[in-house]
């Protein structure tokens, strides 16, 4: 992020498409590196050139946590349970 050649630097954070890659390796150091201090300088990096939204409001950054996958096996098996048993049931209130 920070080379340069010929004394222009390779990414210019001025640049919507430089700007999306200096915020791709901002979001990588902050997830795997959170401690380093090169994590923090590209998070400001990123957030000081991104141009601001009209509706944008200054205040903290919304963390969203993951949410664990669910198991698609047992919803199958869940399912052709409960159909079998609604089949079961019609079949004796027709007896």
């Amino acid at each position: 992020i920070n080379k340069s050649f010929a004394g222009k630097p390779l990414f210019n954070p001025a640049e919507k498409s430089d700007l999306r890659i200096i915020g791709a390796v901002a979001n990588a150091f902050n997830e795997r590196r959170p401690e380093d201090p090169r994590s923090g300088y590209l998070r400001r990096l990123y957030l000081g050139n991104r141009p601001k939204s009209p509706q944008s409001v200054d205040g903290e950054v919304p963390v969203a946590n993951e949410v664990r996958a669910f198991d698609i096996n047992y919803l199958i098996i869940q399912a052709r349970s409960i159909l079998f048993s609604k089949k079961l049931r019609k079949e004796k209130l027709c007896f």
